[in-house]
């Protein structure tokens, strides 16, 4: 009972960061940014990194939903989803990051 609510509190949270993070509203949640001098901050603010955070916590809302789901239904078969979901995940994060990086640091050397 107890790791159910802790799971659609962490499910509510993701969700709400990422519809902010699509609506391009607050901080960009991420180490980057708070480690950022000020003008780095400013530079960080692009559409493309608001989205690329707000699909991430879009995307591991949706696991930790498919987690509550398996703990309240006993269904086994979310393993089976979620997996391959994980994985595309993962992937999704690591390229698309690099892209807006390379994006970012060709702007930067462009100055």
């Amino acid at each position: 009972m107890i790791l159910n609510i802790i799971i659609i509190l962490i499910t509510t949270i993701l969700l709400i960061l990422s519809i902010f993070s699509f609506m391009q509203k607050g901080p960009i949640i991420s180490i980057i940014y708070y480690f950022s001098t000020e003008e780095e901050r400013k530079e960080l603010r692009t559409k493309d990194r608001y989205y690329y955070i707000g699909t991430i916590f879009l995307m591991s809302s949706i696991l930790f939903f498919t987690v509550l789901i398996e703990e309240i239904f006993n269904l086994s078969i979310m393993r089976t989803i979620r997996i391959p979901f994980i994985i595309i995940l993962c992937i999704y994060a690591i390229f698309r990051y690099t892209q807006i990086e390379s994006k970012r640091m060709k702007a930067k050397n462009k100055k």
